[in-house]
């Protein structure tokens, strides 16, 4: 009885303490709420809970406080954190600090490694270690998912692949071709705004109808244009022939704007930093050159590809190689989420150097990625090593690396104009510069653009002219739609046989869209938009079957006046392709007789000479 008495007794002062516990803890959690001031801003915002900064240790709200890497020098407990800290005073000092440490480190390993090279260290790149192989069940699901799909696909049961991605996408997922849905991530963006302006009745009442919408417009749009190809064919552009030169400088040049893109395709478990630098470095010693440098090569550091700061400036994979007294400072082009942010920070900014001119602007994420290379992380002082060495600097890129080293190249030469000046070859080159800086740029830039891609006609006024055509669809649009979606509801009513998907017999098909100059929906007018354009020497290729020209162009081409709303206009971004027809040009003149033959002579019949 007396043990039971006990053990009651424990139990009651055991609830006892635990009560005061929770009553402390209650009392900490009514303190931490924003009953108090927050002292920064001195307001009291009730219901709020207050954050404790770990520099200054000053309770603060919501409103004062911005989440950041705190460096172990700026907190007050010595060790490194990412915390809410104070947005006004606390948080830039916290970035600065990272910043420099960011770039410090980089640049001492960069300089290192060019230092290693002048001094004749042949490889600075060793295999790693064995990689760890990860055996969780998510991650063998994620390894094993592809061919599963692909077994299922080969065991017949396509349909069911399709039916799938039908369910889940709807009539969208049923007419855009995956082509055709990169062509429409990539023009989105910038054309929403300017459809907005049209007063174009769109379906906004659930998330991502507009999209939608706006997507299927582009299909028809499409459609319509594929059908005045048809009937009336676009002339091809006239204009000088290509060099030669220029042909076999941009030729030359392909296999280094690959090397990154080859490493990003390394999957886990080789996809780390040490092994994408690694394989950068194999893929230069197979074209005879040495690497230098590599930054942001593999997929784990896509989303590490940011300098600190209020906030992050991010930029794409680069790469410096040398051989023999040439060096490239290699720039990927977009592979990642991140890249496309640098992709959509399309303000118009200017060239801050104290040796440009005020009328040289450019696009204002790529001006940021090239700054962030060339004096964050190192890059500017490695080439100014090298050219003071007598090396010939050369600026590579795709795409956005393009863009980006086209930025770079007009920063170099403007930073050190005694020296031979660095040089570009780029491809698919985007519309990133004013056009008094693009051309200046015809000097030293050199870009290689095919037939219709996309990119380089991605500009602002552009897409504004876009949107005025896409406007002024929308009747055809309308009317084709409204006939696609009853048969893909025949189709899934009759559970997916092929024949639901054809309009029925008795309907009349659908007109094709006269070929007429459309009157322009004002928008936003031409005049209102300050255009950016593709900068440099333009080789403009265009052909077809295999058999392809190129010309000598630049940004007043008249087929780069215009998006062109076209499934190649996806396909001819590619590198691959762009390289084909540089090869194919190059192989036709190859081929053709240098000295045009003789006439045939008259022949001679009964003693008499005829034609």
């Amino acid at each position: 009885m007396d043990m039971l008495g006990a053990m009651g007794r424990s139990a009651m002062r055991s609830g006892s303490m635990a009560a005061r516990a929770a009553t402390q803890a209650g009392a900490a959690a009514v303190d931490n709420v924003s009953s108090k001031v927050c002292e920064r801003c001195g307001d009291t915002k009730t219901g709020f809970r207050l954050t404790t900064c770990p520099c200054c240790e000053r309770k603060i709200c919501g409103s004062c406080g911005v989440k950041v890497v705190v460096p172990s020098q700026c907190a007050k407990s010595g060790e490194g954190c990412e915390k809410v800290s104070c947005k006004e005073e606390c948080a830039p000092r916290c970035v600065e600090v990272a910043r420099q440490m960011f770039s410090d480190a980089l640049k001492a390993s960069v300089d290192a490694n060019v230092d290693s090279i002048l001094n004749g260290k042949d490889d600075l790149f060793e295999r790693p270690d064995k990689p760890v192989v990860d055996v969780s069940a998510t991650a063998s699901a994620r390894r094993l998912l592809p061919l599963a799909l692909k077994a299922v696909e080969l065991a017949g049961y396509s349909e069911v692949i399709y039916a799938y991605k039908l369910a889940e996408g709807g009539i969208v997922a049923a007419l855009l071709t995956p082509t055709f849905r990169v062509f429409v991530e990539r023009v989105l963006p910038m054309l929403s705004k300017h459809i907005e302006r049209a007063g174009a009745e769109m379906d906004t009442k659930k998330k991502g109808a507009k999209e939608a919408e706006l997507a299927l417009r582009l299909y028809y749009l499409a459609c319509g244009e594929a059908v005045k190809r048809l009937s009336h064919p676009p002339d091809e552009a006239k204009g000088s022939p290509a060099s030669s030169r220029e042909l076999d400088s941009l030729g030359a040049y392909v296999g280094p704007a690959q090397w990154l893109y080859a490493a990003h395709e390394l999957r886990a478990p080789q996809a780390t930093a040490a092994w994408g630098a690694w394989y950068v470095s194999r893929l230069c010693r197979a074209d005879g050159w040495r690497l230098v440098a590599c930054v942001g090569a593999s997929r784990a550091e896509d989303f590490r590809l940011a300098v600190p700061g209020l906030p992050p400036v991010r930029f794409p994979a680069w790469c410096l190689a040398c051989r023999g007294k040439e060096a490239v400072l290699a720039f990927r082009g977009s592979t990642s989420p991140q890249d496309w942010a640098i992709n959509s920070e399309c303000d118009e900014v200017a060239i801050c150097h104290e040796n440009a001119p005020s009328d040289w602007s450019a696009h204002g994420g790529m001006v940021r990625a090239a700054r962030a290379i060339l004096y964050d992380c190192g890059a500017a002082s490695a080439v100014a090593k090298l050219r003071a060495n007598g090396f010939r600097v050369r600026c590579i890129g795709h795409s956005l690396g393009a863009g980006v080293a086209a930025l770079a190249t007009t920063l170099l030469n403007l930073d050190d104009p005694s020296h031979p000046q660095v040089t570009a070859s780029l491809y698919a080159v985007p519309a990133c510069a004013s056009p008094a800086l693009a051309e200046a740029l015809k000097e030293t830039v050199e870009a290689a653009i095919l037939r219709d891609d996309v990119v380089p006609r991605l500009s602002e006024k552009h897409c504004a002219r876009l949107a005025r055509e896409v406007v002024a669809d929308d009747a055809h649009y309308r009317e084709a739609f409204a006939k696609d979606r009853a048969a893909y509801t025949r189709y899934c009513n009759t559970l997916g046989k092929k024949e639901g998907m054809v309009h029925a017999s008795e309907e009349p098909p659908t007109p094709p869209p006269p070929v007429q100059k459309v009157e322009p929906v004002r928008l936003l007018s031409d005049d209102d938009v300050r255009p950016l354009v593709p900068p440099g020497r333009l080789v403009f290729c265009q052909g077809r079957d295999g058999v392809f020209e190129a010309q000598s162009a630049d940004y007043t081409l008249e087929p780069l006046q215009a998006v062109q709303v076209t499934p190649r206009a996806v396909d001819d971004h590619s590198l691959d392709a762009i390289a084909f027809s540089l090869r194919a040009v190059k192989a036709r003149r190859g081929s053709s007789p240098i000295v045009k033959p003789a006439p045939l002579a008259p022949a001679k019949v009964d003693e008499k000479w005829v034609p």
